[in-house]
């Protein structure tokens, strides 16, 4: 068969499986270079972009490879990086044209073998295209999409080993990366099912030739205590070849079957290429499986390390500190373990192991000063991490608690192992024995009932608990001493050094010096004399035995863990002054960090924030100063700051400290979060949530989260997120917050959405979302999602009595607006933000210029003394240079523009309202001309629009320089009032200009004593300067002076002055039915100045009627808002002129369709003013115009608009009768 005909009957076959699994396949037969055709996933019958590019090879000479899985297939290099360097994932399909059987294979980096100058991929015989699992795999290729956000956001609850992996990998296989990404974080709760998944049923994508994934779950696996995994693995892929990688796998394995088997290590060694069996490392790690744990100390006097000490690995480091460890040498230990950080400073096993040595040393005569200090560090660091990806915290959590024991923070180690509400620890956590006998120990001597019954609740069994309560011989007196003393003698036999320490500190925390039995440790050179010394005092002191304290603090002079536990001491009796002040004498002597540390805390304890403050300066100003150390530094400045109420303060400390290489933990993240909002930078807080994938862990830090993102778009997880936190809180008013916010959202429409279960859960996440919809919707009135039963006659009622109630208060305000109120009242009298409102021109323009001459002329000077000055910025002027976009070029002109924080609030408010109404479903209403309910929808036109808005609003907020602003005494009592009072307020405190572009709080202010301008005044202002300071081109600066200020009027800026020909200009710029011309007739100083008013508007409304029928409506309307203001030749009453300016339009455009609504415009700009119905002026319009323009007959126009009016209105009503 010619190889043409072949090819084409290949993807005929490739063609029908695709149409038979509801596919659609389009074959490419030009210009192919290596995509024979696309396959593209349909989802109920529509195709959906989701394509996958098609290589096919038909024959038999393409199954002449066979292996042991499939059969290989030669990929050219040109081919490899075509593919993938392409936008759209690539497969290749082999089919058997005789069988009419295909079989297909993913092109990845992973699935890619290079062999020389081409690459081999593997195609597996089970990936039939005859079967329903092939294409199911494929439907998840089509699927996948790249994300940045997603990729991070699993990366973060990874261990840094296999999340450093991902990220390189990423680079060269983004897809095998981010899936692999995806499966390793999802899994992680059950770390070792993932595992043994993988490794049993890998996905197609995860094949043998994908080296750096495999490689990477090994990883995964050693960080999440997965041994025999990860021994397994790394042994499976040493052996599937001889390059450097896979000599390094089978090194690691060897490492790994050191304890449980030397005799493998020893094989897997051996095993190795003879050149790399002479390395160091190997050498040493195989006399190590010879000798056995109990000699391995041996090593040190047969390899000659010294030597080449600096081209060690650093496994070799952390042997020889194990080895260190066992001598009883905790310096030479903490000295290799500080050369391992060094190269691996995130792996929190390494943090441990120096923690641990550390405290150690802390007792012996090598103590260096805070030793105890760092050894918290590294171990807080260690347990916070392990914690972020959900790593085992067995020793961890123990080792910390016992340090924060011997520093005497009681109440510390309570936080930490004690189970919630009194502590952070988790069930698991809480529920083990060491743990448990920490928190006990810390809550006896504390006198905390609620945490003693908090722990023993939190014993995973009935024995447990038991043994808890006979070992602490609780119920008894006195409670824990024979418990510890037990302790102590168990490590005094077995020559326990930390253990026996741990025993004699529990102890003299209680007051009873057992440091006798210390003394053979001593004798050893185990323990530092001194330092059994400073226990003995310490017993001493706390049993308040005489001369106890004094022959501690005789000590302190000398030694720092004397001073240290004297001061501890001070702060436990409630003597904080003296605690400070002893931290303050003894801290520089000792260079010790914990003394810093300490006094800050009892300066903050006294009250004395200031000084905390201080000192706590002073301590990061030195350059000995460690991250960790700074990072608890900048904690106690940001408290500091935020018990004085300086918050932009508080802000900046916890970044100082987030940009520490330390860890920044979830606490002082929500921390951060906190600021911000308490300084409105809801932007900043909302971006911050995100960036960290924060997640609340109860119903307060909910709230945060919710108000901090609701302005703001959710992705995917944060919807899957809000459902969780929805039903954990279920029965709480947040959970009813949640779901409001749900419903607003838009929600994933894939078949994951529909159909994957949330982890737990038997329901998918579209059913979890429908069921809280349900719970939390009620048929009572006010309930936040309200159901309404009945028939539609129930339904309409209900729309037309809320449709009366609302219309007195709407025309009240409607008539306020007009009469110059502040839109800031109308805001809160609508409870909307006050941005929002003011951007949706209530009356069809932003009421943003001075009528009245002489307040124009000193809003002008107010405008120009304020140059290069600070002013305050209101919201109003910030949405109406945003709009204009000239916010850069006038911003400039002052020092400062200073905003209140009610403002940025106010400003995402808007974008959350601008997003709600886009996502609703639409409006429904009264219509007064029908008397019938009508829905208005929400176009798509209309959405898009909304969405700007949204994200036009959260811009503003980005460069906001905001301070704090004082209440406004006068309007103290109107709620919701801030976000136009507090700029006036801020304004008034400072002695100093408001700008804003309302012209009713304009007034408002002025009546306070405020200097304010708008924005059109400080254009002309900034003009004037211009020509002042340059006469030449004064000409030039008022012609572009004229050009910004029509650019006011286009943006809807309603009141600056404009000649008949701008207006027509205007006009026809524009188009006439767009609505800005038309604004100039709203204006009652129009009317005064035009000699013939009704003539001019007549030829306007031909224009207008010219440009069609709607176009006349608006100019119609806008006469009507016009003249209502005035009486005119002779008018006794404004409903006179209301009523001629509807014949002029009835003249040019008589339809019957337009009566009604005429007619319901003239009468609701009537009932604002409190006018007459201009229906009822018809006939004497029509005699005052035929005085005015005889050339038409106005009599005959009237009759017509009247008998129309009635006639349109009764047909209307019967229309909607006969349709209900």
């Amino acid at each position: 068969m010619e190889s043409n005909i072949l090819a084409q009957l290949g993807v005929s076959i490739v063609e029908t499986h695709a149409l038979e699994r509801d596919w659609l396949f389009r074959a490419q037969p030009v210009l192919d270079f290596g995509i024979d055709g696309h396959l593209e996933l349909q989802r109920d019958g529509q195709a959906t972009a989701r394509l996958i590019a098609v290589q096919v090879k038909t024959g038999a000479s393409y199954f002449a490879t066979p292996t042991s899985l499939g059969w290989r297939h030669t990929v050219s290099a040109r081919h490899a990086k075509y593919w993938s360097d392409g936008s759209l994932p690539a497969v290749v399909v082999l089919v058997d044209h005789e069988r009419r059987s295909a079989y297909w294979q993913e092109v990845t980096a992973s699935t890619l073998r290079r062999t020389g100058a081409a690459f081999a991929l593997e195609i597996p015989r089970d990936q039939r295209l005859d079967a329903d699992g092939s294409w199911e795999q494929l439907s998840s290729i089509a699927r996948f999409r790249s994300s940045d956000s997603g990729f991070e956001a699993n990366l973060s609850v990874m261990p840094p080993d296999a999340a450093r992996r991902l990220r390189k990998l990423r680079l060269t296989d983004s897809r095998g990366a981010e899936r692999l990404a995806e499966i390793l974080a999802t899994g992680r709760a059950s770390a070792g099912d993932t595992i043994a998944q993988l490794r049993t049923d890998p996905p197609h994508w995860l094949t043998p030739a994908g080296f750096a994934l495999w490689r990477t779950i090994c990883a995964y696996a050693d960080d999440h205590g997965q041994t025999e995994h990860a021994r397994e693995l790394l042994e499976w892929i040493g052996s599937s070849g001889r390059r450097k990688e896979h000599q390094e796998a089978r090194l690691r394995a060897a490492a790994l079957w050191m304890l449980e088997d030397p005799s493998r290590t020893i094989a897997l060694l051996d095993a190795l290429p003879r050149p790399t069996r002479g390395d160091l490392w190997v050498r040493v790690l195989r006399r190590r499986a010879e000798l056995g744990p109990v000699q391995a100390p041996r090593l040190e006097d047969e390899f000659d390390f010294e030597a080449e000490e600096t081209k060690f690995p650093l496994p070799l480091h952390v042997l020889r500190a194990h080895n260190a460890l066992r001598k009883k040498r905790p310096a030479d230990a903490v000295r290799h373990l500080d050369i391992a950080l060094s190269g691996s400073g995130d792996s929190s096993s390494l943090m441990q192991l120096a923690s641990h040595a550390i405290r150690l040393r802390s007792t012996t005569r090598d103590a260096e000063s805070d030793d105890l200090q760092r050894a918290h560090d590294l171990c807080w660091r260690a347990l916070m991490q392990r914690r972020s990806w959900g790593g085992d915290t067995v020793g961890y959590l123990e080792d910390l608690g016992q340090i924060l024991g011997q520093l005497g923070r009681d109440a510390d180690v309570l936080q930490l192992c004690a189970p919630p509400p009194v502590g952070d620890a988790s069930p698991g956590e809480a529920g083990r024995r060491e743990v448990a006998k920490l928190a006990l120990a810390a809550a006896i001597p504390l006198r905390r009932e609620d945490a003693i019954t908090a722990v023993l609740d939190a014993a995973p069994s009935a024995e447990d608990r038991a043994w808890l309560v006979h070992a602490f011989r609780l119920g008894e007196e006195p409670a824990p001493a024979s418990f510890w003393e037990s302790q102590l003698a168990a490590a005094v036999e077995s020559d326990d050094v930390a253990g026996a320490v741990d025993a004699a500190h529990e102890l003299a925390w209680l007051g009873a010096d057992h440091t006798a039995a210390l003394q053979t440790m001593v004798d050893t050179g185990a323990l530092d004399p001194g330092y059994v010394e400073t226990l003995s005092a310490q017993a001493e002191a706390i049993a308040g035995a005489p001369g106890g304290q004094a022959r501690l603090r005789t000590l302190a002079s000398r030694r720092l863990d004397a001073a240290n536990m004297l001061a501890v001491l001070l702060r436990r009796a409630g003597r904080f002054g003296d605690a400070a002040d002893l931290a303050a004498q003894t801290r520089d002597r000792f260079a010790s960090f914990a003394l810093i540390e300490l006094e800050v805390d009892a300066l903050e304890r006294a009250g004395r924030t200031d000084e905390a403050d201080q000192v706590a300066a002073v301590g990061l100003s030195s350059s000995t100063t460690s991250p960790e150390q700074r990072a608890v530094l900048f904690r106690a400045r940001a408290g500091a700051a935020a018990v004085a109420d300086r918050w932009s303060d508080v802000v900046d400390q916890l970044e100082a400290s987030r940009r520490l290489p330390s860890s920044f933990g979830e606490l002082d993240a929500w921390n951060l979060v906190i600021a911000l909002l308490r300084i409105s930078r809801i932007d900043r807080a909302a971006s911050l949530i995100r960036q960290l994938r924060l997640r609340p862990t109860n119903a307060d830090l909910v709230r945060i989260w919710l108000y901090a993102r609701s302005g703001s778009d959710w992705d995917d997880e944060e919807v899957r997120l809000a459902i969780d936190l929805a039903d954990r809180f279920d029965g709480e008013e947040v959970a009813v917050a949640l779901t409001l916010h749900l419903l607003m959202r838009d929600h994933p429409d894939d078949e994951a959405w529909m159909e994957e279960h949330a982890a737990g859960s038997e329901r998918s996440w579209s059913e979890r979302l429908q069921d809280l919809f349900a719970r939390h919707s009620s048929d009572e009135a006010g309930a936040p999602l309200q159901r309404i039963r009945g028939d539609i006659d129930a339904l309409i009622e209900i729309i037309r009595q809320k449709a009366e109630q609302g219309a007195e208060f709407n025309r009240q305000l409607q008539r306020l607006l007009r009469q110059g109120m502040p839109t800031g009242v109308i805001s809160t009298f609508l409870h909307r933000p006050y941005a929002y409102t003011y951007d949706q021109r209530p009356l069809g323009m932003f009421p943003a210029v001075a009528v009245d001459d002489d307040e124009h002329e000193q809003e002008r000077d107010a405008a120009s003394a304020a140059l290069d000055q600070t002013v305050v910025l209101d919201g109003s002027a910030l949405v109406l240079v945003g709009r204009l976009k000239i916010a850069e070029k006038y911003l400039s002109r002052f020092v400062r523009t200073l905003s209140a924080g009610s403002t940025a609030e106010d400003l995402i408010e808007s974008a959350r309202e601008a997003r709600r109404t886009a996502k609703s479903a639409g409006i429904t209403s009264w219509n007064r001309v029908l008397n019938a309910p009508t829905f208005t929808d929400v176009s798509d036109e209309a959405q898009s629009r909304l969405l700007a808005d949204a994200s036009f609003y959260e811009g503003l907020t980005a460069d906001l320089d905001i301070v704090a602003a004082p209440q406004l005494e006068v309007l103290a009592e109107l709620d919701r009032s801030g976000p136009w009072t507090d700029p006036i307020a801020l304004a008034q405190e400072r002695g100093i200009a408001l700008w804003s572009d309302d012209e009713g709080q304009r007034k408002l202010a002025r009546q306070l004593g405020v200097r304010t301008f708008s924005t059109a005044s400080l254009i002309e202002a900034v003009a004037v300067q211009a020509m002042l300071s340059d006469p030449e081109v004064a000409d030039d600066t008022a012609r572009t002076l004229r050009h910004t200020q029509l650019q006011l009027v286009r943006a809807g800026v309603a009141g600056l002055p404009q000649t008949v020909e701008e207006i027509e200009h205007l006009a026809d710029t524009d188009g006439w039915g767009s609505g800005i011309a038309s604004l100039a007739v709203t204006n009652e100083s129009w009317w005064l100045s035009m000699h013939e008013p009704f003539r001019v508007l007549l030829g306007w409304f031909r224009h207008a009627a010219a440009a069609g029928s709607n176009a006349m409506t608006v100019w119609e309307w806008h006469a009507f808002e016009g003249a209502a203001r005035v009486r005119l030749n002779g008018s006794t009453t404004p409903s006179d002129s209301i009523a001629a300016v509807a014949l002029l339009a009835w003249s040019i455009d008589p339809d019957s369709e337009r009566a009604p609504w005429t007619a319901l415009r003239m009468r609701s700009v009537a009932d604002i003013w409190d006018l007459p119905d201009p229906v009822q002026s018809l006939t004497f319009a029509a005699d005052l115009l035929q005085h005015l323009l005889p050339a038409s007959d106005w009599s005959a126009a009237g009759e017509s608009l009247t008998r129309a009016i009635k006639q349109g209105t009764l047909g209307a009503a019967s229309e909607f009768s006969r349709q209900s």
